[in-house]
């Protein structure tokens, strides 16, 4: 029998004990089989169960994203990222999509990254914001998203702070900073080749 915290019992679904309990801060584990195995919260109570079902239901039945009703926890949170990043790029909505991505499990963060990506993109014409080249004829490996305040100094992955940029430039920037001294003081100049230095000055 399945474990009274699965958003989806005797499923590989996610574990809804921290949302029982009221734990915030941190993404929704997954919980698989093996992970279900060796959980030590893994029981079966029938009150328990209801008491899991009721919380799961404020958020389910009425979804941050779109007001809709959804099936479990994960269709819930697939809707409320989808509609978080579109009010990102319309109205321009900081901390809604922060906080989403916040609560996104590890399996789910790389999907969330490539619909900010394609929406930057999008948003930008297809065009590195530097050269004006137009990366729509071009493969997409040559087409990238830059971070103008790196995470490292505490920037984010909101379309606010992204550009789409073409390989040469994305490179040309990223040199310059780290010349700039933004980096930490372990990477210095007489760390990168000297041909690139004196291609990027």
């Amino acid at each position: 029998m399945g474990c009274h915290f699965q958003d989806l019992p005797c499923k590989a679904s996610l574990c809804l004990r921290d949302l029982h309990f009221g734990t915030k801060g941190g993404p929704f584990l997954v919980c698989d089989g093996p992970t279900a195995i060796a959980c030590p919260h893994r029981d079966w109570e029938h009150m328990t169960h209801l008491d899991v079902c009721r919380t799961k239901a404020g958020f389910i039945e009425r979804c941050r994203g779109c007001g809709g009703r959804h099936r479990s926890m994960i269709e819930a949170l697939r809707c409320e990222l989808a509609c978080s990043v579109k009010r990102s790029f319309d109205e321009g909505d900081e901390g809604g999509l922060v906080d989403v991505c916040e609560r996104l499990p590890s399996t789910m963060r790389a999907s969330a990254w490539r619909m900010i990506r394609s929406g930057v993109i999008e948003r930008d014409g297809g065009r590195c914001r530097l050269c004006g080249k137009d990366l729509s004829t071009v493969p997409s490996w040559l087409t990238e998203v830059h971070h103008v305040r790196p995470k490292a100094e505490g920037g984010s992955d909101h379309p606010s702070n992204l550009i789409t940029l073409c390989v040469m430039c994305h490179k040309r920037t990223t040199v310059e900073t780290l010349l700039s001294g933004v980096t930490p003081p372990s990477i210095a100049e007489d760390c990168l080749p000297r041909d690139c230095l004196e291609n990027f000055r």
